[in-house]
Parts: structure tokens; C-alpha cells; sequence
């Protein structure tokens, strides 16, 4: 859903529906799967940084 490249990176309150994966690199790997922040309708998590 968002693709994180070498930046400063400051999500707050990311709802996503039916993605296995919620962040990912600019390679493909996953930074925040969707499984564990799974609520009722959507996956949901309230903060995601990253500092480069």
C-alpha cells in the first residue's frame, strides 16, 4: 500500500483493506505486515517512522 524509499518517513493513523502488506521497502520487503494490526474492518496502525 505505501512504498518507503531513503527518506524520513512519519505515518500516523494508516487504515489499509485486503494488503498483505501495509509498508514495504523500495525492494519489496515488508516493514509493517498486515496480520499483527489486524482490527475489525481494516488493518490499522497509529504510528510508523523511519530516519534516515
Amino acid at each position: 500500500m505505501v512504498e518507503v524509499d531513503c527518506s524520513d518517513t512519519h505515518l500516523y493513523g494508516l487504515s489499509t483493506k485486503a494488503a498483505v502488506n501495509m509498508v514495504t521497502s523500495s525492494q519489496g520487503t515488508s516493514m509493517v505486515p498486515n496480520k499483527p494490526n489486524q482490527s475489525n474492518y481494516c488493518s490499522t496502525i497509529a504510528l510508523f517512522q523511519q530516519n534516515h
